[in-house]
């Protein structure tokens, strides 16, 4: 399957984030991790997935009080959610699809099941007219988070002085040495979207000032000459 939707895993089990966001990206997914039930919620709030896989057992907060704080908030509350967790008991499918779970997958993840459900979920959401248009932050702010969280923390000290076009729907970032390489590839992996373009600075040298400069200006639906790069 072929697809730009974009999929939170909240897991602080590194072994069986990776095996699903290996098995995701496989099927054509982008993916973000969240270690913890704070960090997921922030990054649900920030970012708006597509749909949330979350293990139910974690430290510091559970994945019921993930699930709890995002169905509060109207910006998060219509994202699908699905837990993933090694409790495989009756008792605790029910409790997870009462609290408002839209599925519920056991551990060790199994490929088709996992597919299945997501594939399901997805198509369930995109076979529903929207009723009114979901709540959420700005595109500026969208990307101004991802470059701070993910681009500044992941990439910050390896790619200094470089450049990153982010897409802001999808949360996928691709980085070349200048901005015509990064334009170039972020073209051909998603062509016709709509990029912003930053130079990459480390953590502790990033700042609001710097953000965006690029990025209020170059916003482009259509691939340019590269001429007017240079």
């Amino acid at each position: 399957m072929s697809t730009s939707k974009t999929i939170l895993i909240i897991d602080d089990d590194y072994m069986t984030s990776t095996h699903v966001r290996k098995l995701l990206r496989l099927d054509g997914y982008y993916t973000v991790n969240a270690e913890t039930g704070a960090e997921g919620i922030r990054t649900a709030k920030n970012m708006h997935p597509d749909l949330i896989l979350c293990d139910i057992v974690m430290p510091g907060m559970t994945g019921y009080e993930v699930l709890e704080q995002l169905q509060q908030d109207p910006s998060t509350a219509n994202i699908p959610f699905v837990f993933l967790s090694a409790k495989s008991s009756d008792k605790d499918i029910r409790l997870g699809i009462k609290l408002g779970s839209d599925s519920y997958l056991t551990k060790p993840i199994n490929k088709s099941e996992l597919l299945a459900v997501v594939n399901s979920r997805l198509a369930s959401v995109d076979s529903q007219p929207m009723s009114q248009p979901v709540a959420s932050t700005s595109i500026l702010d969208r990307v101004r988070w991802i470059y701070q969280n993910v681009v500044t923390e992941k990439l910050g000290s390896r790619y200094s002085g470089w450049t990153v076009a982010i897409e802001p729907d999808s949360g996928r970032c691709f980085v070349g040495h200048d901005l015509p390489s990064a334009h170039d590839k972020a073209h051909r992996s998603l062509p016709g979207r709509v990029f912003y373009y930053q130079k990459i600075y480390p953590k502790n040298q990033s700042s609001s000032e710097r953000f965006c400069d690029l990025a209020n200006n170059l916003p482009q639906v259509n691939p340019q000459p590269r001429s007017q790069y240079s």
